[in-house]
C-alpha cells in the first residue's frame, strides 16, 4: 500500500483517522450514557463502554460491572444481525466488555462518527443485562 499510495497520501490517511479518532472520543465524553474507558485513547483506536439507561442510576459496584460487561456483547450481535455495522469488543484487565471503534476507513466523516454512536445507542437502549 506504502509504494502503491506514497508517503503523502499514507500521511493522509492516518491523520484523517486520528482526526475522525478525536471526534468521536469528543462525542463521547458529551453524550449521555456512553463512557470512555481511557481518558484520552491514542491513534485511530476508541474504547468505550454504552451504559443503557436501566444501568446509569447504579454505579460502581462489583454487581453493576458484570451487568456492564454484558452490554457489548448484546450491543455486538444486534449489530450483526441487523447489518448496520461493525465493531469489535473486549474486556480488558479489570475493565469489563467494552465497545471498541478502529478507524482506518479515508472516507469516515463526522457524520458517520454521529452514526455509530446513535446507532450504538439504538440497539442497546432497551439492554437490561
Amino acid at each position: 500500500m506504502w509504494k502503491a499510495r506514497g508517503t503523502a497520501a499514507l500521511e493522509a490517511q492516518l491523520d484523517h483517522s486520528i482526526a475522525m479518532a478525536q471526534y468521536l472520543t469528543t462525542r463521547i465524553k458529551e453524550r449521555e450514557g456512553f463512557q470512555m474507558v481511557i481518558e484520552s485513547p491514542q491513534y485511530t483506536q476508541v474504547p468505550f463502554w454504552y451504559v443503557p439507561p436501566s444501568l446509569r442510576p447504579c454505579r460502581d459496584s462489583q454487581e453493576w460491572r458484570e451487568r456492564l460487561g454484558r452490554v457489548a456483547p448484546v450491543i455486538k450481535g444486534r449489530m450483526v444481525a441487523a447489518g448496520s455495522m461493525m465493531m469489535t469488543y473486549h474486556p480488558l484487565l479489570d475493565h469489563p466488555n467494552f465497545l471498541r471503534m478502529t478507524l482506518s476507513n479515508p472516507q469516515a466523516c463526522p457524520e458517520d462518527m454521529d452514526f455509530v454512536l446513535d446507532e450504538v445507542e439504538r440497539l442497546g437502549k432497551d439492554i437490561e443485562a
